[in-house]
């Protein structure tokens, strides 16, 4: 399962998307203010029926990158959240991830039963009322995925040099008839070490 927020923190505006996906099915919790007071708007649906709907579907694909491990909940002794990052009136993105209104007491179940088409017509306006993200504050964020992306390459071509090396030398430090699996071991335990 993957739970990711689309979380918006204005002046006048404020709320927070919860896509917890499983497979190809996602629920969409919609956490917002009317007469401020709080109120949940829970839709479930497939990936492709969200495509339908390019508002949702882009906040979905910016919760991804707003959100610090997507493929796992932060769990506290009283219950569950999702550390994510806030985008804060449009301006900035928060550099720490935060909990603020993803905390659930239990830790949730996918509902599989999906929402008619009417029904997320009628509400497709709670979600386009949550502000989108500008594009400037996009291209941050790919920027920053893209130099994790980098970093995690640099340590992967390291590894791979060591393990062409440490094969090169195996086969002069090892005699000819030294047994195959063994000759394995050793490598495995130069390369990881």
């Amino acid at each position: 399962m993957l739970f990711t927020s689309y979380h918006y923190q204005g002046r006048y505006n404020k709320s927070c998307i919860i896509f917890i996906r499983d497979e190809d099915i996602i629920n969409v919790y919609v956490i917002y203010y009317y007469d401020d007071e709080e109120r949940v708007l829970s839709l479930i649906m497939t990936e492709e029926k969200m495509m339908e709907y390019p508002q949702l579907y882009k906040k979905y694909v910016v919760s991804i990158m707003l959100t610090e491990d997507p493929t796992r909940l932060s769990e506290t002794e009283t219950g569950y959240y999702i550390s994510k990052r806030t985008i804060c009136e449009n301006l900035y993105i928060t550099k720490d991830y935060n909990s603020k209104s993803t905390y659930m007491f239990e830790y949730p179940e996918i509902l599989r039963d999906l929402s008619a088409d009417a029904e997320i017509r009628e509400n497709m306006h709670i979600i386009n009322n949550c502000i989108m993200i500008r594009d400037c504050l996009i291209a941050e964020l790919i920027e920053e995925e893209s130099k994790k992306i980098e970093r995690e390459l640099c340590y992967v071509e390291n590894d791979v040099r060591m393990m062409k090396v440490a094969s090169l030398y195996i086969n002069k430090i090892v005699p000819e008839n030294f047994p195959e699996d063994l000759k394995n071991a050793i490598h495995a335990n130069i390369v990881s070490s």
